[in-house]
């Protein structure tokens, strides 16, 4: 599987890609040095926490992008 988008930056790189797949949360193994808390959001419930300080500080344009290719995007992973 290929990623659905690539983000170069700065000596690095973030692969995102999209997978269908229905996953309680519950049931994640979060890396403690890496995941605070893990929740399921809209994309205005997660333009908001951005809003509020308590998300990533992601551009929204980029949040707006991710939802959209995963509604628009019939080759990502289906389970």
């Amino acid at each position: 599987m290929r990623p659905a988008l690539t983000i170069n930056f700065y000596g690095s790189f973030n692969d995102v890609y999209l997978i269908n797949n229905d996953v309680n949360t519950n049931s994640l193994t979060l890396q403690q040095e890496e995941v605070k808390e893990v929740k399921w959001a809209s994309m205005y419930e997660i333009i908001s926490m951005i809003d509020e300080n308590i998300f990533i500080p992601y551009n929204k344009n980029y949040i707006e992008l991710l939802f959209y290719l995963k509604d628009h995007t019939t080759t990502y992973l289906k389970k």
